[in-house]
């Protein structure tokens, strides 16, 4: 059985981790803009991302939160805790890793699979003794 608060917990914040994301890449910023117009009241447009550091800093929080999204997905729908992880763990890596290289910090992708390394190692099944 689904826990629905869960589920749509899930879809929460896998759609605002995607949206945030979009900070990393000019043409498509607006989700991430918007976010920023909402922090620094009043609603005005005079906030928005200007530096290859914010972009890549808006890529990572949205990776993050796509993969707590996932993980809280496979929750809801009755999967294991390692199951939850490798897939939040996959996820993240991904979204994390697309807006990183879209924001001009490729390199992260380097440092993520070093994380994403340690998920696979945690979350993959073990053969029983």
């Amino acid at each position: 059985m689904t826990d629905h608060r869960l589920h749509l917990a899930a879809w929460v914040l896998i759609l605002v981790g995607l949206s945030t994301a979009t900070g990393a890449v000019p043409a498509i910023d607006a989700g991430a803009d918007i976010f920023l117009d909402l922090v620094f009241l009043p609603l005005d447009g005079a906030q928005s991302i200007t530096t290859a550091a914010e972009r890549l800093l808006f890529g990572i929080m949205g990776g993050l939160m796509v993969g707590w999204g996932v993980a809280f997905l496979a929750l809801a729908r009755g999967k294991t805790a390692r199951f939850a992880l490798l897939c939040g763990g996959v996820a993240w890596f991904f979204a994390d890793s697309t807006a990183s290289v879209l924001a001009g910090g490729a390199m992260n992708v380097v440092y993520n699979s070093s994380f994403l390394a340690l998920f696979l190692w945690a979350g993959w099944p073990r053969k029983p003794a």
